[in-house]
């Protein structure tokens, strides 16, 4: 239905609530996105028609239906996720490594201000062990599809500026501006 209705919709997500009222419901994390396959080629479909391998770790499958990822890699918690993450990183020298390892758009959602710190912390603290890991040759880009304030009164998205956060061992910082040469 949602491919013959013209809306250009990318994808539904199913997602349970528990509680009897909606002052009490709280979401869980029993989540399935339907995504719509892509209307064009996506950077996944590139790398897998030049025999890259891609891994997708969690919900990153859902999001592009499994398209241009060849080992798809289930988790169920994200701390399972951060352990694939790391597994991957040992076996695949080569390819892209493709992982949704945060949980901040629920605390944001729920707005919770002292999850989505603790939430942050715990990413943050993890991140420093996938660092230690990379090789000269790796390249890591971090970053989030929308902003989610804990402190915000509504329920939907907030629209602040997401980060693009880029580190390799071959990355040195340029004072002059905001750039990097690789």
């Amino acid at each position: 239905m949602v491919d013959e209705s013209h809306l250009k919709i990318g994808r539904v997500v199913a997602r349970q609530f528990v509680g009897k009222t909606p002052s009490d419901f709280k979401l869980t994390d029993n989540r399935h996105d339907f995504a719509i396959l892509p209307k064009a080629n996506t950077v996944l479909d590139l790398l897998a028609e030049n025999h890259t391998p891609v891994s997708g770790i969690g919900m990153v499958n859902d999001l592009f239906s499994g398209r241009g990822i060849e080992n798809r890699i289930q988790i169920h918690n994200k701390q399972s996720g951060f352990c694939k993450f790391l597994e991957t990183m040992e076996t695949q020298s080569i390819g892209l490594i493709f992982a949704d390892l945060g949980n901040l758009d629920k605390y944001g959602h729920a707005r919770d201000p002292q999850g989505y710190g603790i939430e942050l912390m715990r990413i943050d603290s993890q991140l420093k062990e996938i660092i230690e890991k990379m090789t000269p040759t790796d390249l890591i880009l971090i970053t989030v599809d929308h902003g989610n304030d804990p402190t915000f009164k509504d329920f939907d998205h907030t629209r602040e500026s997401v980060p693009l956060i880029v580190a390799s061992p071959q990355c040195e910082w340029q004072s002059t501006g905001h750039s990097f040469n690789i």
